[in-house]
């Protein structure tokens, strides 16, 4: 008996204890629920001033923690919060984009450097989608190792729609300044056509009369055969501004080139206008041949010496070489130029006229646009073409009454 009941008291006692540990494990874990909900409401109360939905997911891409505002953004409920819980991120995101998010976090994870917003097209409740863009970054714990990975997200539909809208109407914009630049061209070819056609058939036909009358009339052909080249020579300049030529490229000295034009364009400026020259020897060189760059200069130093008001100022002409990156990125023709790794030369024409006109600036190069003289206006168009076939740029800068500077980069051989 007295040793029943020694093991009862035993029994007793290691209940006791094991009640005490349980009681302690309680108070533990309450006092662990308390501060999660503490945490939690603290998490809530700092998400809640800020403009952007906030989330964390464990390294395998569950979600462990999301704001209110992030299920919101979603179409969700508060309420429904709890049951997303332990859900793959991917759920949320719409299938076109699951691999560049496995991608972006396999990078945030293996520790490489990545300071772009991402965007993705997102999934709402009801599967409508929106689009976001996402940072991301990975907490650590104690010991330095990758816990989970913090994200913020921000719808960002309103802005993806504003710029559809805006691009939209730069397209609408641009097709009807092509429309205007085609219907400009082609009154102006009609117009330059039916004159030089004119002369041809008029002098034709008095040539056909004074040959039936038993006369023979070279001058009436003689004329005829200029007008036909004028409106031949017209189409070389049309074949020009669309970059085709039957001239083959060379390597070049763009300097001596410059230099083998001078003599005609100095005799042709304005007595009042003096030519500044910078060409150093030698040169670099680019691919391309001596008639195309002298066409181009020829033009470039016409069109700086019509913007002379009252006819008279300086034009000055320079060649150089400069790093692709020191290339402007403002007014650039064609506009979608894109630079290669390496030198560029640039020949550069600079005047004190009269300037361009900043509503002038995006048809300058048109065909048959011009504000000097009625029936000109392919000479710059002339330049685009030839630059636009040989893989450069043309980049305009102008001041109103201070003038104007035209450079030409093309690479370097």
């Amino acid at each position: 008996m007295d040793k029943q009941t020694a093991r009862i008291a035993e029994a007793n006692d290691r209940l006791q204890k094991e009640n005490a540990e349980l009681r302690r494990e309680i108070a533990g874990h309450r006092q662990d629920w308390a501060a999660l909900q503490q945490s939690n409401q603290k998490f809530e109360a700092i998400t809640s001033i800020l403009p952007d939905g906030i989330g964390i997911l464990s390294l395998d891409g569950k979600i462990k923690l999301i704001s209110d505002k992030l299920v919101k953004m979603h179409g969700f409920s508060v309420e429904e919060k709890a049951r997303h819980l332990g859900r793959s991120v991917l759920d949320f995101i719409d299938p076109s984009c699951h691999q560049a998010l496995i991608d972006n976090i396999r990078k945030v994870l293996s520790g490489e450097s990545d300071s772009k917003l991402r965007e993705y097209l997102a999934l709402k409740k009801d599967k409508s989608q929106f689009y976001i863009d996402v940072k991301s970054t990975v907490l650590v714990d104690s010991n330095g190792h990758p816990e989970s990975i913090l994200y913020v997200e921000r719808d960002i539909t309103e802005r993806k729609q504003a710029e559809a809208d805006n691009e939209k109407i730069e397209s609408q914009k641009r097709q009807l300044q092509r429309a205007e630049s085609l219907s400009r061209m082609a009154g102006a070819v009609a117009h330059n056509f039916n004159n030089m056609l004119g002369v041809v058939i008029g002098n034709l036909d008095l040539a056909m009369v004074e040959l039936a009358e038993g006369a023979c009339s070279n001058t009436n052909l003689a004329e005829a055969m200029k007008a036909a080249q004028r409106a031949a020579d017209l189409s070389c300049l049309m074949l020009s501004y669309l970059g085709e030529s039957f001239e083959k490229d060379m390597s070049i000295d763009l300097s001596d080139a410059c230099r083998q034009t001078l003599p005609v364009l100095q005799a042709c400026l304005p007595e009042k206008v003096t030519l500044e020259l910078d060409l150093p020897v030698p040169g670099p060189a680019v691919m391309a041949n001596t008639k195309h760059i002298s066409q181009i200069l020829t033009n470039l130093i016409t069109n700086a010496a019509e913007a002379m008001e009252g006819g008279q100022g300086a034009i000055h002409l320079s060649v150089k070489k400069v790093p692709a990156d020191a290339i402007p990125a403002e007014n650039r023709f064609p506009s979608d130029w894109k630079s290669q790794n390496g030198d560029y030369a640039c020949l550069e024409v600079s005047d004190t006229g009269c300037g361009i006109e900043e509503a002038d600036m995006e048809i300058l190069f048109d065909p048959f646009f011009t504000r000097k003289f009625t029936g000109r206006g392919m000479g710059l168009a002339v330049v685009l073409g030839f630059v636009r076939a040989h893989d450069g740029v043309v980049i305009v800068q102008s001041n109103q009454d201070r003038g104007s500077v035209f450079r030409v980069f093309l690479a370097v051989s």
